[in-house]
């Protein structure tokens, strides 16, 4: 009767384990898309089933094709443009605007602890593009677990543009009726350059179907009445023009045009009639969005 009294009294002792850490973390989506250049954020990682909260740690990041690891050079913060407030409809000049902006260093990668988001910053510019996997250490009140391949990164090429819409028609002279497509479906032919190491400027041309410039500086290109045009969406700077050329201006921002007018980028701009052999208005319509720095042409 002793004995069995001791036994039960040595398995009443044992400490029970408290709670419960998995080693199965993992993130998701897998891979984690992101953009050169473009700052990005993922869901804290799957715990799957693992007691909260959690402890994340990065341990390396490799690219994905070669094994490369990357050292702390490339994890070492880059300087790059931040906002230090939301930019409003308000901000009309370069002052106001440069009072939101600042340059500051950020790294391109980190892991929250908590939780283990995943922060990219615009940073990421300064990597290749391509494929990287990465391991975590993490832990809870339970324990601690090395995670090999936790996730995947696709660091996608930088997209400089985004060509939203290119159309053009041709109506009655000194009117907005009649309209008639001039190519199949009304796409315009365009096209858009950019020299990454030229002046923060952007340039419009609209030529002829020889290759010939309209004049824009004597009334060759002009607005269609009411509908915006690109000087709505860029009021820091003032429009120039040429005998060529409509120029602008470029604040560099990560993404501009920064403001919409209903929406919408689209800018409205026609050749008058007096400057066409057809007699009739051509009513040339386009919506881009710019997503770096450099000289824009859009001939």
């Amino acid at each position: 009767m002793a004995l069995v009294l001791g036994i039960a009294g040595v398995v009443a002792c044992e400490k029970v384990p408290e709670g419960f850490i998995s080693d199965k973390f993992t993130y998701r989506p897998r891979p984690f898309n992101v953009t050169q250049g473009i700052s990005a954020y993922s869901p804290a990682i799957e715990a799957d089933g693992s007691t909260l909260p959690v402890k994340v740690k990065l341990l390396e990041i490799r690219d994905k094709s070669t094994g490369k690891v990357l050292d702390s050079n490339d994890l070492a913060p880059k300087e790059i443009t931040v906002y230090l407030a939301e930019l409003t409809s308000n901000d009309t000049t370069v002052e106001l605007l440069n009072k939101k902006l600042a340059r500051a260093s950020k790294r391109p990668f980190e892991i929250v602890e908590n939780g283990g988001r995943m922060v990219l910053s615009a940073a990421t510019e300064y990597w290749n593009s391509g494929r990287y996997v990465f391991d975590v250490q993490v832990s809870n009140i339970s324990g601690t677990r090395i995670i090999k391949n936790a996730g995947e990164i696709q660091v996608n090429p930088k997209v400089t543009y985004e060509v939203q819409r290119r159309t053009v028609t041709t109506s009655d002279n000194g009117s907005e009726t009649n309209f008639q497509d001039v190519f199949a479906g009304g796409q315009m032919p365009m096209t858009v350059e950019r020299d990454p190491a030229g002046p923060h400027k952007i340039i419009i041309k609209f030529k002829d179907r020889l290759g010939k410039s309209f004049n824009p500086a004597k009334g060759e290109v002009v607005y269609r009445g009411d509908r915006p045009h690109f000087q709505k969406y860029n009021p820091y700077f003032k429009e120039v023009r040429t005998d060529s050329t409509i120029e602008f201006g470029h604040p560099n921002l990560a993404k501009f045009p920064y403001f919409t007018v209903n929406g919408d980028v689209s800018s409205y701009y026609r050749i008058p009639a007096a400057f066409t052999t057809a007699n009739r208005n051509v009513n040339a319509t386009f919506a881009v969005t710019l997503y770096a720095g450099g000289t824009g042409r859009s001939p």
